[in-house]
């Protein structure tokens, strides 16, 4: 039996960003196909709550949600309780349990991951460069139920990897390119091989073109290197080799300055809420649905499924979805057990607790621009961390 188990725990790492290929029923994603038996098959080693302290704040906004809901039912209610129940003790705390008493060290997990991020970025690299080079979609044979048609500019499309949209794969290695480099830091030998392996996944991120995912990275990057003290990093060999590198292909390369001029414009105008984007102007008038909302009803909300029984169009932030549907209890419940996991990670010594931090915080920043709770991105993370406490016996939080 836990034979299989690992075997499914394995392939659902590797496939962990896979949300839209092979997807033959819409509530039912590729990784899904792993998950499940993962949580049947764990059932035989027993449910233990293992390093639970802070997801007690997690039940608790489950339950300021769920009180919310009952007083506040809508037609919707019924759908968003169950996938509530299913991401929070399904997707996140009983396959934390499993995870942990699997038998599966961090290491292996670290592996996994790492072929699943290369898998992924090497992917990716194909995908873009077909398609631009030949006019070639190979993603049309991967059963897909969503087009992948979103260009950064004419005849350059944006990667869509084995996800629905472009963002969703930034969030993906935003969470988990991370620790596969850190894999590979410190388990390749070979330098060569080790510059080839982090380039083509920096550059399946940048074939990504999100401006959420660049944003996050960045704020990531600022947060860790101010944690951490790692500001002698901008004085190595390798960082001012690379910055001058590029910085003479931007100044001789009128594509190359034109491409990064347009993605930072395009950035700077939806981070300053430009109107002339469409998507601004349906983003912030959300927003102000949503706050409109939160302002009704700020201590309980309106219930679980209250945007979408409306027919209001979603604000596109998780955050401003526990807001309205659960009020401010469900948000500042969540908020203190993301803060106490954050806490966790950063309490982990070593390289690894850098990268994991990074990883951390910046999937918990992608939230504030998607509403897709369910992608299993964050609760996997968080999971990880609690694997690593318990294997190599960290105390606190």
């Amino acid at each position: 039996m836990n034979k299989f188990l690992r075997i499914f725990i394995y392939l659902y790492f590797v496939f962990l960003s896979a949300n839209d290929i092979f997807r033959f029923y819409e509530w039912l994603p590729l990784y899904q196909y792993f998950l499940i038996p993962i949580l049947v098959l764990g059932f035989a080693n027993g449910l233990k709550f293992i390093d639970y302290k802070s997801d007690l704040f997690l039940i608790l906004m489950l339950v300021f949600l769920f009180v919310s809901s009952a007083l506040n039912d809508n037609a919707k209610t019924t759908n968003y309780v169950v996938a509530y129940l299913y991401v929070i003790l399904g997707m996140y705390l009983i396959f934390k349990s499993h995870l942990i008493t699997s038998g599966v060290s961090f290491e292996t997990i670290m592996r996994m991951n790492f072929y699943g991020v290369v898998l992924l970025s090497i992917y990716i690299i194909l995908e873009v460069s077909l398609k631009y080079l030949i006019d070639f979609d190979i993603s049309a044979y991967l059963y897909r139920t969503r087009e992948t048609t979103a260009m950064f500019s004419l005849g350059l499309y944006r990667a869509y990897g084995f996800s629905t949209e472009p963002t969703s794969v930034a969030w993906y290695l935003n969470s988990f390119a991370p620790l596969a480099i850190y894999y590979l830091v410190t388990n390749i030998k070979t330098f060569l091989m080790k510059y080839i392996l982090i380039s083509v996944i920096i550059c399946s991120f940048v074939l990504t073109f999100s401006s959420a995912g660049f944003l996050y990275s960045f704020i990531g990057l600022a947060f860790i290197i101010i944690k951490y003290d790692l500001y002698r990093v901008f004085a190595s060999k390798i960082f001012l080799l690379h910055l001058s590198l590029f910085l003479a292909l931007v100044a001789l390369s009128e594509p190359i300055f034109n491409g990064v001029y347009y993605f930072v414009e395009g950035i700077s105008d939806k981070i300053l809420l430009n109107d002339e984007y469409a998507s601004v102007n349906l983003r912030v008038e959300a927003v102000k649905i949503a706050l409109d909302r939160f302002s009704q009803s700020p201590i309980i909300g309106g219930g679980l499924g209250l945007t979408s029984s409306l027919g209001e169009v979603s604000p596109m932030s998780w955050y401003l979805i526990l807001l309205t549907n659960g009020g401010i209890f469900a948000f500042f419940s969540f908020l203190i057990f993301a803060i106490l996991k954050l806490y966790q990670v950063m309490a982990i010594k070593g390289d690894i607790g850098v990268y994991m931090t990074f990883s951390v915080v910046v999937s918990l920043l992608s939230l504030s621009t998607t509403a897709i709770f369910f992608n299993p991105f964050l609760w996997v993370l968080m999971a990880l961390v609690s694997m690593y406490r318990y294997e190599y016996r960290i105390k606190g939080a």
